[in-house]
């Protein structure tokens, strides 16, 4: 699949899941949000996502994440990512988080619980921590 035929089905799968969070408002259990990045870079010295000497667009995000309340204590979500970025990504779809969220005790002071899954980003605000500077 090339990245314009991607994002034009992405494109579609994202307001047609608006829909769906329409129809399911009263219970509040499914949430689905997405988004859209584009970065634009322009330097002599550092050729990160490409050449971009003369500016350089190559770097676009898209994004559709979701959840499901299964019941009070219990949060399954997830996000899958596409990442166009020079020569580093080529835009294929991947999962960024896949996640299970349990809250054990709830009180008014705090709450634990556990989130089992894939929770960290290899690039962005969380980066992996096994990557040395």
């Amino acid at each position: 699949m090339n990245y314009k035929s991607f994002t034009s089905i992405l494109f579609v799968v994202i307001f047609s899941v608006f829909t769906v969070q329409a129809q399911d408002v009263t219970s509040n259990r499914v949430q689905w949000h997405g988004f859209l990045t584009q970065g634009y870079f322009k330097t002599t010295d550092n050729s990160f996502f490409g050449n971009s000497e003369n500016g350089s667009f190559d770097l676009t995000e898209l994004g559709l994440s979701g959840s499901y309340r299964a019941s009070e204590n219990i949060l399954l979500a997830g996000q899958v990512l596409s990442r166009n970025a020079g020569e580093m990504y080529d835009a294929s779809p991947s999962v960024d988080f896949l996640l299970a969220d349990i809250m054990l005790s709830s009180s008014e002071t705090g709450k634990t619980g556990v989130r089992i899954g894939r929770t960290k980003n290899a690039l962005g605000l969380y980066p992996d921590p096994h990557i040395e500077n």
